[in-house]
């Protein structure tokens, strides 16, 4: 398990291991959802242009 800090700004560094396995790169959307005391991260799954 891994630790991160709640920053005075409300912000939360993701492990650069726990981004790079989920591929989840700087500028990429992500939902938030509170789950039975979790929260949940999951990125916003894009439709493709047609």
């Amino acid at each position: 398990m891994t630790k991160t800090t709640v920053s005075s700004k409300g912000q939360i560094v993701i492990p650069k291991g726990i981004r790079a396995s989920h591929g989840w790169a700087a500028g990429m959307e992500i939902e938030i959802e509170e789950r039975g005391g979790c929260v949940v991260l999951r990125p916003v799954r894009k439709l493709p242009r047609t």
